[in-house]
């Protein structure tokens, strides 16, 4: 008999039905992977997602119903030019290292540092 218990640990219980030479079964399969892997850099003119997260954001406009951020610079310098492209993103999640983009628009934008040089946060 096997018992799982709430903290994700297994137990293994001798079946008194099994006679001694019974090997007990194998172990319960391992969760699967995450199918979310992090690109190290996202480059877009323009970034629609639900979610962006990322270490570094650098952006000309964010348009987010919330942002979470460990600090927000005003950033009048454009690094933002240095990085992005000309492609349209869109997509459910964003999760990166680093995210370079002229506008994002999402519901949730999260990140340690966030530059910034206009931020319009609340109804999008």
């Amino acid at each position: 008999m096997l018992l799982a218990l709430a903290t994700g640990a297994c137990i293994l219980v001798q079946d008194p039905s099994r006679g001694p030479g019974t090997p007990p079964p194998g172990p319960a399969p391992s969760p699967r992977p995450r199918a979310e892997r992090a690109a190290s850099v996202v480059r877009a003119k323009e970034l629609r997602a639900r979610t962006v997260r990322a270490r570094t954001i650098h952006a000309k406009e964010v348009h987010a119903r919330e942002v979470r951020a460990g600090r927000v610079v005003r950033d009048e310098r454009d690094a933002w030019e240095q990085g992005r492209s000309d492609e349209e993103v869109k997509a459910v999640h964003v999760v990166a290292d680093v995210v370079y983009a002229k506008e994002i628009f999402a519901d949730l934008v999260e990140a340690e540092v966030l530059y910034v040089k206009e931020l319009k946060e609340g109804g999008r």
